[in-house]
C-alpha cells in the first residue's frame, strides 16, 4: 500500500500538463509489475488465496490499485481526458487508448460512467 500511496502523492505534484502522460505511466508501469509478481507468487496464489479466501493475487493487486490511486485521480483524469479529445493529437491516440483500456481492466464502471470518452478508445 505504501508504493501505491507514494505514486498517488507523487501525482498531485505533476504539472497539469503532464498529469495523462504520467498517470499512463503509473498504470502501465503497475500492471507491468503485476504481471512479474502473481507468476512469483503461484502457491500461496493458488493453495491459500484462490482456495482458502475465494480471491486471486491479481484481482487483490489490482483492486488495492483501483482504491489508493485510479479513484482518488479519476476526477481529475477525466477531465483532462475530455480536454485532450477535443484537440487532436495533443496526447497521443494510443495513450490515450490504453487508459481506458488499463481503466476498464480495473473497474468497468468507468466506462459506463464516462461513455463518451471510453467510446472513442
Amino acid at each position: 500500500r505504501t508504493r501505491i500511496a507514494e505514486c498517488s502523492r507523487l501525482m498531485h505534484e505533476v504539472a497539469p500538463s503532464q498529469f495523462i502522460l504520467k498517470f499512463y505511466e503509473s498504470l502501465a508501469s503497475y500492471f507491468h509489475a503485476v504481471g512479474g509478481i502473481v507468476p512469483i507468487f503461484t502457491y500461496m496464489n493458488r493453495f491459500y488465496l484462490e482456495t482458502k479466501m475465494n480471491t486471486n493475487l491479481k484481482s487483490e493487486l489490482l483492486k488495492l490499485f483501483t482504491i489508493g490511486f485510479t479513484d482518488v485521480h479519476i476526477k481529475t483524469l477525466i477531465p483532462r481526458m475530455l480536454e485532450a479529445q477535443s484537440k487532436p493529437f495533443s496526447i497521443h491516440p494510443e495513450t490515450m487508448a490504453g487508459i481506458c483500456k488499463y481503466l476498464n481492466l480495473l473497474n468497468p464502471s468507468y466506462g459506463r460512467q464516462y461513455p463518451n470518452l471510453f467510446q472513442h478508445y
